[in-house]
């Protein structure tokens, strides 16, 4: 297939600032591949990123967008022609690109088993200074490099947007296989973003006989039932403790949710979803994947008194994203319905500030946004 020799970026150069920049679009070297990106999705941390509000060292100037799926435009003359699964792949094919990439070998990789934590891992849209060599790494871009070994990248016929759910998905599974849901379980689920949405689904694929979704706009809470809540908490129209009044009503003997997941992101809901747990429960934070701020606990109450258990989820594991891609490709038009809006890289920094301040954009509540770079 031909190749562009240029590809137009969006990149975050500062808080709140961003340029529309041109770069090379390099022939791939040994087993790496080119591919003409199709969709890339928003997450809430490259929002974060982009206002500034991450802990540590600026990343800036860098292309953002880590939920990318597109299609292979080249090859490199040592490139293998199957995907992480075996799956036999090549030009002209659609792929998702895992995000993550590990180098097996160090501390956390090969003693740990915490592959999410290497020491050495990269990251497509994480890394910084575009203007040196290889530049598209990001997928807020037409063209993006892929770099192999150690990628996971999968072969999928799913629209493309579709596709960018894989990533997000596969987040919700980790802290579903963290939570241990039985069947029978009464699970909450906090927030009813794309990642609480998600953690939905998969809760009622593991056996959750009931899932309880607390979050907002009415948009996407209407969508949380069309998805099989069964029950839905505003929680800008129901006070707190009513809410935790409203969940434990829901469960045997009125104890509380046997699983807890916090989706939402706010430190303050960490307090919330363990006073919605009953003794004994599981409680999985994954929406608070930046910085975000402290929150008050306390130890006796929400923790020594309750006999519970805490995980933290940090990205994902191949398996995760294999049963993300698995479970999509069975039912892609359900999962398109948690995509809202599909946006030019020119509006970008337009949506960014919109869903820094509200929910919505374009006068419609934002439940999933991607990032559609270009239109042909």
């Amino acid at each position: 297939m031909s190749v562009a020799r240029s590809s137009l970026a969006w990149v975050a150069t500062g808080p709140r600032q961003f340029e529309m920049r041109r770069y090379p679009v390099l022939d791939p070297a040994g087993d790496g591949a080119v591919i003409k990106v199709e969709a890339c999705g928003i997450c809430g941390t490259d929002v974060h990123i982009y206002m500034g509000q991450t802990s540590g060292k600026s990343p800036f100037p860098l292309i953002l967008g880590h939920e990318v799926a597109g299609t292979i435009t080249a090859v490199g003359k040592n490139f293998g022609g199957v995907d992480s699964v075996g799956a036999p792949v090549g030009e002209g094919d659609r792929i998702f690109v895992a995000p993550g990439v590990s180098c097996g070998f160090c501390y956390k990789c090969s003693v740990l088993e915490v592959p999410t934590r290497c020491l050495n891992k990269k990251a497509y849209g994480f890394t910084p200074n575009p203007d040196q060599w290889p530049h598209l790494t990001g997928g807020y871009a037409e063209y993006m490099h892929v770099f192999i070994p150690h990628s996971l990248f999968f072969k999928t016929t799913v629209p493309a947007e579709v596709a960018t759910l894989i990533e997000p998905y596969s987040i919700a599974l980790h802290g579903l296989d963290k939570a241990q849901i039985q069947p029978g379980d009464t699970v909450a689920v906090q927030g009813s973003g794309a990642i609480g949405l998600l953690t939905l689904v998969g809760a009622k694929k593991c056996g959750a006989s009931k899932v309880i979704v607390l979050g907002a706009p009415e948009g996407r809470l209407k969508l949380a039932k069309q998805l099989g809540a069964d029950l839905v908490v505003d929680i800008t129209r129901v006070p707190l403790p009513e809410r935790v009044e409203m969940v434990r009503k829901e469960t045997p003997a009125g104890l509380g949710a046997d699983v807890v997941l916090e989706c939402a992101g706010q430190p303050a809901a960490v307090a919330e979803g363990l006073e919605l747990l009953r003794d004994g429960g599981r409680f999985v934070e994954l929406g608070n994947f930046t910085d975000n701020g402290e929150t008050s606990l306390n130890p006796f109450r929400h923790m020594v008194s309750k006999n519970n258990a805490i995980y933290g989820v940090w990205g994902a594991l191949p398996k995760h994203l294999v049963r993300a891609l698995w479970l999509i490709e069975q039912d892609p038009a359900t999962y398109r319905t948690i995509v809202s809006h599909t946006v030019p890289l020119a509006q970008v920094g337009e949506i960014f500030e919109a869903l820094s301040e509200q929910y919505s954009f374009n006068g419609q509540d934002v439940i999933k946004a991607v990032v559609v770079p270009t239109s042909d």
